[in-house]
């Protein structure tokens, strides 16, 4: 951390890595060859773009809180032990592509979220923040994208959305039966 880094490369042939911490650099991307040990990543406040290249087989807590990621594309099969997601402070519009199905805690506070996709994937989420999306031009209004398939989930944090309406947005979460906190503060429906 704090090194000023813009590429990961050099760090490529240290593939007995168990955890990395590239925290508070200049990289635009967190692209490593997958490293086959490779449990734990932080790659926050960088001023990373994408999610292209990570792909560690053994990757169970990954942060990519405060960069400039508009768009999530991960693949499931290569991040098959992934259970923790932080990206908090970016500029994700939608939860496309966080479709993983160990995922266990996702948290995406403070992004500009609209659309609530592909959550149906994450069969093993317990904890979804989504807390502070609504400060955007067109915040989360609707609670579609939640299913059945979403066995798992106990803790949903809407804080700051703009969702409305009891009545139809509400109980779309009826689908999920342990859900045991929903937090709306400074939401309509509050």
């Amino acid at each position: 951390s704090d090194n000023k880094l813009e590429s990961l490369a050099p760090l490529s042939s240290l593939t007995h890595l168990l955890t990395l911490k590239a925290d508070n650099n200049r990289l635009t991307s967190a692209s490593l060859p997958a490293m086959p040990y490779l449990q734990r990543a932080s790659f926050q406040n960088n001023k990373i773009t994408d999610t292209e290249g990570i792909t560690h087989p053994l990757l169970e807590v990954l942060n990519l809180n405060n960069n400039q990621i508009t768009k999530a594309s991960f693949d499931g099969e290569a991040l098959r032990k992934l259970s923790i997601l932080e990206m908090r402070g970016n500029q994700l519009t939608s939860t496309a592509g966080l479709g993983l199905p160990k995922l266990q805690r996702l948290y995406l506070g403070e992004n500009q979220i609209t659309e609530l996709v592909d959550l149906d994937k994450c069969v093993a989420l317990k904890i979804l923040h989504l807390r502070g999306n609504g400060e955007t031009t067109n915040p989360i209004e609707k609670l579609d994208g939640f299913s059945k398939n979403m066995i798992a989930l106990q803790y949903l944090n809407l804080r700051g959305s703009k969702v409305a309406s009891l009545k139809t947005e509400i109980k779309k979460l009826n689908c999920l039966p342990l859900l045991r906190g929903l937090f709306l503060k400074d939401s309509p429906v509050a």
